[in-house]
C-alpha cells in the first residue's frame, strides 16, 4: 500500500504510481498499483504482490503525472515526477501476529469504521463551512455526499473574473475525498439553460480534491444540476464494494 501527499498542505495527491520491488539488486516485482479507497486508510494505492521469501527488500515508488489541474500554492510546487526508495524487511513470522476484528453486530447497517492512526493523511475533504465561497448546498448520490460552493468575483480559479463553481464529493461518514470522477453541470434559470459544461478535476490547498468550472451571472433562485458522468474509478476495500457506483443527477438551488 502506498500513500502520496503534499507535505506542506497534507493534501492527498491522485497521480500515476509505479512500484518496483527489488531484493539483492534483482527485481522481484514491478507494477502500477491500483488507486483505491478504504475506510481505514482513505484514498491510497495498493495491490497484491508475491515476494521472494524472507529477507531485505527495497521498494522504489515513482509518482508520475498528477493529471489534474493544480491551483494556488500547489500549482508551482509539486513536480511532474518524483521518486523515492524505501527499504523494508519481510518476515512471514510477523504475519501470524496481525490482528483483526469482526463487527458481526453491525453487519448490514449503514456506518463506517474510523480511519486508523497513520503518519500519512487520510485524504479528508474540507467541511462545508470551511470551504471557500458561499455554500450552496449538500446532496447525496450513490452513497456519496456532494458539497457545492460558489466563489464569487475575481479568484485564483478563473482568468476572466467570473465566479467559480466548486463541487466536492466525499464519503458520508469520514469525509474522504473521491477522485477520478467525471462530472458535468447545467445552470438553469426559470426553466431555461443559462450554461452547461464539464467540471475540471482540480487540486487546491483550500478546496482539496474537487471539480470546478467558471460560472457567470449566477443569481439567487437559479438551479444547478450536477451530473455524474463517470463514478470514481477506484478499487474498493471491504465496506465500499457496492458504494459510489450508481450515482443519479442532483439539483441544487442557489
Amino acid at each position: 500500500m502506498v500513500s502520496t501527499w503534499d507535505v506542506k498542505t497534507g493534501i492527498v495527491i491522485p497521480a500515476d504510481i509505479q512500484l518496483t520491488i527489488t531484493k539483492g539488486g534483482k527485481t522481484v516485482d514491478s507494477r502500477a498499483p491500483w488507486p483505491m479507497i478504504s475506510q481505514n486508510m482513505g484514498f491510497h494505492y495498493g495491490d497484491n504482490v508475491s515476494l521472494d521469501g524472507n529477507g531485505s527488500y527495497s521498494a522504489t515508488i515513482t509518482v508520475g503525472s498528477i493529471g489534474v489541474r493544480r491551483t494556488g500554492s500547489i500549482a508551482s510546487r509539486l513536480p511532474d515526477e518524483a521518486s523515492t526508495t524505501i527499504d523494508f524487511e519481510f518476515n512471514t513470522d510477523q504475519i501470524y501476529d496481525v490482528e483483526y476484528r469482526e463487527f458481526e453486530e453491525k453487519g448490514g447497517n449503514r456506518d463506517a469504521l474510523e480511519p486508523m492512526a497513520m503518519k500519512a493523511p487520510m485524504g479528508r475533504a474540507p467541511s462545508p463551512k470551511s470551504m471557500l465561497g458561499s455554500h450552496v448546498g449538500t446532496n447525496s448520490s450513490g452513497d456519496a455526499e456532494f458539497v457545492v460552493a460558489v466563489v464569487d468575483g475575481p479568484n485564483r480559479f478563473t482568468d476572466t473574473g467570473e465566479s467559480y463553481l466548486a463541487v466536492s464529493p466525499r464519503t458520508p461518514y469520514n469525509q474522504i475525498v473521491l477522485p477520478r470522477m467525471s462530472l458535468s453541470m447545467k445552470h438553469v434559470r426559470n426553466g431555461t439553460t443559462v450554461s452547461k459544461g464539464t467540471l475540471t478535476p482540480t487540486l487546491d490547498p483550500a478546496l482539496d480534491t474537487h471539480y470546478g468550472t467558471p460560472i457567470d451571472d449566477i443569481r439567487s433562485g437559479d438551479t444547478l444540476r450536477i451530473v455524474v458522468d463517470s463514478p470514481p474509478q477506484l478499487a474498493r476495500h471491504d465496506g465500499y464494494e457496492t458504494a459510489f457506483m450508481e450515482m443519479p443527477p442532483m439539483e441544487f438551488t442557489v
